[in-house]
């Protein structure tokens, strides 16, 4: 009884919580955060650790494109969730594009 007292489901993240940002070499930006809700099962004093693995982005991006993903480890529970922008990646202005003739 007092292991289990001592046992909390704990929600780690959302797609409400911002975990990241990329920013283009042309200035926009996309903020990311996680596809879905994850919830842990942790006692008292467990550290969760985070990882992230992003993709090279070198194009505008559309609202809810997965660039990567998040990892969770919260003692022998791993857990992966997606992460997605939250708005879209606006393509560079003609005045970049043209002074680096692309």
């Amino acid at each position: 009884r007092a292991a289990a007292a001592s046992l909390h489901l704990h929600r780690v993240t959302g797609p409400a919580d911002i975990v990241g940002e990329y920013q283009s070499a042309w200035g926009t930006r996309a903020r990311m955060a996680p596809a879905s809700e994850v919830a842990l099962v942790t006692y008292d004093g467990i550290e969760v650790h985070r990882s992230v693995a992003l993709r090279e982005v070198s194009a505008a991006l559309p609202s809810g494109t997965v660039v990567g993903t998040l990892v969770l480890l919260a003692g022998d529970q791993r857990v992966s969730v997606s992460l997605r922008t939250v708005e879209p990646m606006a393509e560079p202005g003609f005045w970049w594009r043209l002074s680096r003739g692309s």
